[in-house]
């Protein structure tokens, strides 16, 4: 089992940011426990932040890839490649906030979102209201943002394992169709009087994660990147 500190050494540290910064990062599906695929899980990411001042902060998560839904909500229309990756490759993000006490529970959760049609939330270049967004009044203090697939439920959000994504995890599209991918990407912009390393960080200390789990998020973190906003 690979340790939160080996886990740690994987990732690529940014200079501290304030005012606002991103992370690019990818959730993966990990579907080698059965057959079925009614059993996969997903992974869910972490980033902390700092709220230096009392005010609002903006969490906006960009991946969604296909620039129209019809009314039954599947997708249509054109591939886009938002991120600038050179794939497409994305997921339904859903995002759940906490605050940073040393030892992350349910009892943290401040706040959470799944879809949003808030206009602010395509200045990160959304065609798609299945990206995730939050506008949230904060104290000063020390938060973390975990993301993952639809649906994300908090206590999955808690654990480091989305084992309710199954069927709306990482998705390909072509052909004017959608299918399961191994990954999707996505970008995550957190902007206010805010400081992060522009970084992902490890399974926060008090989440409880399989070690297979853990070893695998810890393997995949080494190819993810930072962009600094």
């Amino acid at each position: 089992m690979m340790s939160i500190a080996g886990a740690s050494a994987l990732l690529t540290i940014a200079p501290a940011a304030s005012a606002g910064f991103a992370v690019d990062g990818s959730i993966h599906r990990l579907d080698h426990r059965t057959a079925s695929r009614a059993d996969d899980y997903t992974t869910v990411d972490f980033v902390r932040f700092s709220a230096l001042s009392a005010g609002e902060v903006l969490i906006d998560a960009l991946s969604w890839e296909v620039d129209h839904n019809d009314a039954t909500g599947r997708s249509i229309g054109n591939a886009m490649d938002v991120n600038g990756d050179g794939e497409i490759a994305f997921v339904d993000t859903h995002i759940y906030l906490f605050r940073d006490d040393g030892s992350l529970g349910i009892e943290d959760l401040v706040g959470w979102n799944d879809d949003s049609d808030d206009p602010r939330s395509i200045a990160d270049g959304s065609v798609s209201t299945t990206d995730s967004f939050m506008g949230v009044f904060l104290d000063p203090g020390e938060y973390i943002v975990a993301i993952g697939a639809f649906y994300l439920s908090a206590e999955d959000a808690v654990s480091g394992m989305n084992t309710r994504s199954w069927q709306d995890g990482p998705m390909t599209y072509g052909a004017d169709d959608m299918g399961f991918g191994s990954h999707g990407d996505y970008r995550l912009t957190l902007s206010g009087d805010v400081r992060g390393t522009g970084a992902l960080v490890p399974l926060p200390t008090g989440a409880g994660l399989g070690g297979a789990g853990l070893a695998m998020i810890g393997l995949l973190s080494a190819t993810r990147r930072h962009r600094k906003g």
